[in-house]
């Protein structure tokens, strides 16, 4: 608790395999091959594995496709 009374909510800075692949909506096998290809960074505690949340948010705005700004509404 803090000093309103509320508790304080912590937002986790890394989270391992299965969470990473449920945050990205994929398969742990296919971050596996994300992973191997150097596409996402692994951080290393020991003998543990986990992947930073935020370079998960910058995975995916690596992914992000624009919109196409030509285009005409459709009538």
């Amino acid at each position: 608790m803090n000093d309103t009374g509320f508790p304080i909510v912590l937002t986790p800075l890394a989270v391992d395999e299965t969470q990473a692949a449920k945050m990205l909506g994929i398969s742990v096998r296919t971050l596996w091959e994300y992973r191997k290809n150097g596409e996402i960074p692994v951080v290393r505690f020991g003998r543990l594995v986990r992947f930073s949340v935020d370079d998960l948010r910058k995975f995916i705005e690596s992914k992000r496709v624009g919109m196409v700004s030509n285009a005409k509404p459709r009538e």
